[in-house]
This record gives C-alpha cells, structure tokens and sequence, in this order.
C-alpha cells in the first residue's frame, strides 16, 4: 500500500494488526512478554497436602483405613 492508498474497511482485527505491523518493537515486546510468562509464571507453589485436617470426611477416611472392608463379606 502507498502513502496515497487509503487502508481497506476490514473491521475491528486489523486495527491491532496494522498497529503492531507499524510498530515492530510493540510487537516484539508482545512476543519476549509471553515468552516470559510461560517460562517464569505467575503463580503460587502448588500445595500437594491432601490431609484433610479435622474434618468429619478425614475422620471417616482414617476409621476406613484402620478397619478394612473384607471382601469376601457382601
């Protein structure tokens, strides 16, 4: 497209596409940015603690473990 060509009515995805395409260093910003997220990620550490503390539900999964159901009795 020349200086006197006006731009083609393509709607509202080529505002952002011609903006990056005119401002490259906007669009390797974009690019380093989600490089950097999936790599270093926001987040907290995963807590892998399934206890259950002093509920009524972690009560009963400790009287099942300590009485096993037979299982020859049904």
């Amino acid at each position: 497209m020349t200086a006197t060509e006006t731009p083609p009515a393509g709607g509202t995805p080529t505002g952002p596409g011609r903006f990056c395409f005119r401002r490259r260093l906007v669009l390797l910003i974009l690019i380093v940015g989600v490089v950097v997220v999936s790599f270093f990620g926001f987040g907290a550490a995963p807590d892998n603690d399934f206890s259950g503390g002093d509920s009524q539900s972690a009560e009963a999964q400790q009287q099942m473990e300590k009485h096993p159901r037979s299982k020859g009795t049904d």
